[in-house]
C-alpha cells in the first residue's frame, strides 16, 4: 500500500515524551503522512531536535504550540521559529485580531499560520458558559482569520460547516478510528465523516500509535496496519 491519501490528508500527532519512541514514530510516519504534528508534550520533552529529526526523515513539520500571548511576544516567537523548517504553526484565535496579525507578520511567509478555534475537549455546555453563542463566536473568528491572513483554521468536525465556503484551509482534530477511547475529547468524528463535512486535513494520533491493548507501540507492523485502516477510511470518502 502506498498510503497516497494519508500523504495528502493526514497530520500524525507525535504525542509522547520518550525519545526512542518518538524517533521510531518519526521514522515510520514522516514519509507516509502530510506532516508530523509536534504538540506541547513533544516540544517540551524534545525541543528543536524533534523538528530536526522529522526533517532528517524527509517529513514536514506541524508545530502545534497554540500560541496565546501579547502581539509582540507572538511576533518575535514566530519570527524565531521561521528559521527552523516549520511549515505549519498554530495560534489561538481567541487572542484577538492583533495577535493573529502579529503571527502572520512574524512568519515572513515562511510558516503557514493556523488559527485555533474551540478546543475539542469542550462540551457544548462549556462552550456556552465561556464564549456564549457558539456559532456567533465562530463566525467572528472566521472573519478575523480571513481578514488577518491566516492560512487556515483548526476546527472540530462538528463546526466544519461554518468554514466550508471560505478560502481558509480546514484542519480537523478529534478523529477516531475503531473503538479508541475518547479520553478528554468530546466533539469527535470518524475520518470519513470529517472529510465529507469539508475537512482539508485531519489530525490523527492515538488511533495510529496504539496497539489492540491500547498501549503505545513502536511495532512497525502494528503501525502499518493502523495506517492501512485509515487509508481505507479516507479512500472511501474520495469515491
Amino acid at each position: 500500500m502506498d498510503f497516497r491519501w494519508c500523504r495528502e490528508k493526514v497530520f500524525f500527532a507525535l504525542d509522547c515524551n520518550d525519545w526512542e519512541t518518538a524517533k521510531r514514530w518519526i521514522s515510520f510516519f514522516s514519509p507516509r503522512v502530510r506532516a508530523v504534528k509536534v504538540g506541547l508534550e513533544a516540544w517540551f520533552s524534545f525541543g528543536i531536535k524533534a523538528v530536526e529529526e522529522i526533517v532528517k526523515n524527509g517529513g514536514k513539520v506541524f508545530l502545534d504550540l497554540k500560541l496565546h500571548d501579547i502581539p509582540r511576544t507572538v511576533e518575535r516567537t514566530v519570527s524565531a521559529l521561521s528559521r527552523n523548517n516549520v511549515e505549519f504553526l498554530t495560534v489561538h484565535l481567541s487572542g484577538g485580531r492583533r495577535v493573529l496579525r502579529a503571527a502572520v507578520e512574524g512568519s515572513k511567509s515562511r510558516i503557514k499560520i493556523l488559527g485555533v478555534t474551540l478546543l475539542t475537549h469542550l462540551s457544548e455546555e462549556e462552550i456556552d458558559s465561556i464564549y456564549g453563542h457558539k456559532y456567533k463566536v465562530l463566525e467572528r473568528m472566521k472573519t478575523v482569520a480571513i481578514e488577518e491572513g491566516a492560512y487556515g483554521v483548526i476546527t472540530s468536525p462538528h463546526e466544519l460547516h461554518i468554514f466550508r465556503c471560505s478560502r481558509l484551509v480546514k484542519v480537523t482534530p478529534g478523529i477516531r478510528i475503531r473503538n479508541v477511547s475518547l479520553d478528554d475529547q468530546r466533539r469527535v468524528a470518524s475520518p470519513l465523516e470529517a472529510l465529507e463535512k469539508g475537512a482539508d486535513f485531519i489530525v490523527v494520533g492515538r488511533a495510529l500509535s496504539l496497539d489492540e491493548e491500547s498501549s503505545l507501540t513502536t511495532d512497525m507492523e502494528v503501525l502499518k496496519s493502523n495506517l492501512a485502516v485509515l487509508e481505507n477510511n479516507i479512500s472511501r470518502s474520495r469515491k
